[in-house]
């Protein structure tokens, strides 16, 4: 086993832990509502990462607040599908998810001859793009939404780049789920990397 995909796989597990913890300590923050979507955010070569999650309540207020000219149906898409739209980014009061997130960082860093300064090798990219959809698509993180009543649809995004990566975790970490949510994100997703807009004509989602 090499050195990357060894601390990965310890990595993985206690990313998950927390993740899991992380989701359990804001239930309050919920309040009730159903969340429907979860991504792990991330950008710099995955050197960065953030847990994002929505609920219906949030969605519906974001709708009511926005003006009647910002109501058009790829808006719309996008205040439930962009996590920078969103209004929770779960972590630990002890902050473990932004602590174990930033390991990776640190172990490029350490690490040249396998992540050079310059440039995001594909091994690297590839690995860790697992390694987050490892965690996120775990039976703990299913099982804790579940304990809550929530089955949101999951994902990992770039927020700066490689955005048709989105695709590939939506297929990974849904897999056999055929409803409106996850048919609303892989359209929302496919409009944003053909830069097109499949809503034309449409007034709801």
């Amino acid at each position: 086993m090499d050195a990357l995909q060894k601390f990965l796989d310890d990595w993985t597990e206690r990313f998950t832990a927390a993740l899991v913890a992380a989701i359990d300590d804001s239930v309050d923050d919920f309040e009730g509502s159903n969340v429907y979507a979860a991504a792990i955010v991330v950008t710099d070569g995955n050197t960065i990462s953030a847990f994002a999650v929505n609920t219906e309540a949030h969605y519906l207020e974001m709708l009511n607040e926005a003006d009647e000219d910002e109501t058009d149906a790829l808006l719309l898409a996008t205040y439930r599908w962009w996590p920078q739209e969103w209004d929770f980014y779960l972590d630990t009061p002890e902050g473990d998810v932004e602590r174990i997130a930033d390991e990776l960082g640190e172990w490029a860093d350490a690490h040249p001859d396998v992540v050079p300064a310059d440039v995001w090798p594909l091994e690297w990219l590839t690995a860790t793009d697992l390694a987050f959809e490892r965690a996120l698509g775990s039976d703990a993180v299913r099982n804790a939404f579940g304990r809550h009543g929530s089955n949101p649809v999951l994902f990992v995004v770039d927020s700066e780049e490689r955005l048709e990566e989105v695709l590939d975790s939506l297929e990974a970490l849904n897999p056999g789920r055929d409803d409106d949510h996850i048919a609303s994100a892989q359209a929302f997703w496919r409009a944003e990397i053909n830069d097109d807009d499949p809503y034309e004509g449409d007034e709801e989602l």
